[in-house]
This record gives structure tokens, sequence and C-alpha cells, in this order.
């Protein structure tokens, strides 16, 4: 990601994934303008979530339709 513009962040961004639902997932790429104002990714280019063992239902059919 050097030199391309783009930084990875962690839970410290939100994704919007609905009027109503924001995610935190563990780790994004943010290649876009950083708005300081704004605590949401608004294109990420990369999302990673590591599913756990506890919430499996929510990590495999919620998170991923969304």
């Amino acid at each position: 990601m050097r030199g391309s513009g783009c930084r990875p962040t962690t839970d410290d961004l939100a994704l919007r994934t609905s009027i109503a639902t924001i995610r935190r997932p563990d780790v994004m790429v943010e290649c876009a303008e950083l708005i300081r104002d704004t605590y949401e990714n608004r294109s990420p280019r990369l999302v990673v979530e590591v599913l756990s063992p506890s919430p499996t239902n929510i990590d495999h059919f919620r998170k991923l339709d969304e």
C-alpha cells in the first residue's frame, strides 16, 4: 500500500451497511480522502472480518448479506 494513498484501519472506523446498521470490521483498507468529522469509512477497498466461534450465525449470514 506504500505510495498508493491507501491506508489500513482497524475498528476505529465504522462501515455503514444500511441506514440503521453500522459494523466495525476487524480490518479495512481505505483509499478515499479521510473525512475527519466522521468515523465512517465511505469507500473501503478491502473489508476483513475474522470469524469467531460465538456469533457464528451473525458472521456467516447476516454480515455476509450486508
